[in-house]
């Protein structure tokens, strides 16, 4: 749902401005346009369909992936780049490959890869997309220090004027709305606080610079995912930008509520069971 969700809305561009990514290699110009979309959309959802289910894969995840990257890069080739869909791009990579790699193994060897015992391709897959999620945030991490010397947690109290561009970026974005909130009042306080800022940020950031913990074990997955989801939150109220894609990845794969509430039944049912049994008569 959230791949088909990205890829909804048609593209307003009808050529590449500054090809980007696979497009040096690749004309993408036909997917953008509202004529593109009465074929787009039933491909992916036919697409999502197949990966769903399970049927005739890998062809599912394979074409999600390439219609993710196709329409995504088209949107990157304009002069200006948006990395709010990196992270489905991403999971969606690992998942193919593996499903490629398990393909090309049953083709070659003649019988299906032996997983672990106790283990399918859906818990792989899980995994791989755990990895994914992680690469991305500490990927993010790693870019702040190399961007600024390593100094980012001292500089970090700079980003009061990230938030009075972000807000000014809202408004000028959507000028019909009229004039938004004034902004200097949360800026000039992150400014004047610089302590209180650098930990703050600071916390976000070793967030992110330690996000494989995750991979450790599913306790540690739902403690990191849950306070990624706070994390955004508070970016979105400071900054106005919204993660709403990277929330709902980590609700999906680090929370994995499936599992809690499987693993909670369990506990009550086990419970349940050493409960006194009546006496008979």
């Amino acid at each position: 749902m959230a791949v088909v969700w990205g890829l909804w809305e048609a593209l307003p561009f009808a050529r590449q401005e500054m090809p980007n990514g696979i497009a040096h290699f690749v004309d993408l110009s036909f997917l953008g346009g509202p004529e593109a979309m009465t074929w787009f959309r039933p491909l992916v959802i036919v697409a999502a369909v197949l990966y769903v289910t399970g049927f005739l894969n890998p062809l599912g995840v394979v074409v999600l992936t390439l219609a993710h990257l196709g329409y995504n890069t088209l949107h990157n080739s304009q002069g200006f780049t948006f990395h709010g869909n990196n992270m489905i791009g991403l999971i969606l990579i690992t998942q193919s490959v593996a499903e490629l790699f398990w393909l090309g193994w049953r083709l070659v060897k003649g019988r299906p890869f032996a997983f672990a015992a106790g283990l399918g391709a859906a818990s792989y897959q899980l995994y791989f997309s755990q990895c994914a999620v992680a690469a991305v945030y500490v990927t993010s991490a790693i870019t702040k220090l190399s961007k600024t010397d390593g100094l980012w947690l001292f500089k970090s109290h700079y980003l009061a004027k990230a938030v009075v561009k972000t807000h000014r970026q809202l408004y000028y974005d959507n000028p019909s709305k009229g004039v938004f909130e004034p902004v200097i009042g949360i800026a000039q306080w992150l400014a004047e606080h610089h302590i209180i800022t650098r930990l703050v940020f600071g916390a976000g950031f070793f967030l992110e610079l330690f996000a494989f913990v995750a991979l450790w074990n599913r306790a540690w997955a739902l403690f990191i995912g849950t306070s990624f989801i706070a994390f955004h939150f508070g970016v979105e109220l400071i900054m106005k930008l919204d993660f709403r894609v990277n929330q709902v990845m980590c609700f999906i794969f680090l929370v994995n509520l499936p599992f809690w509430i499987s693993w909670m039944a369990g506990v009550m049912a086990r419970k349940g069971n050493r409960l006194p049994q009546p006496a008979g008569r």
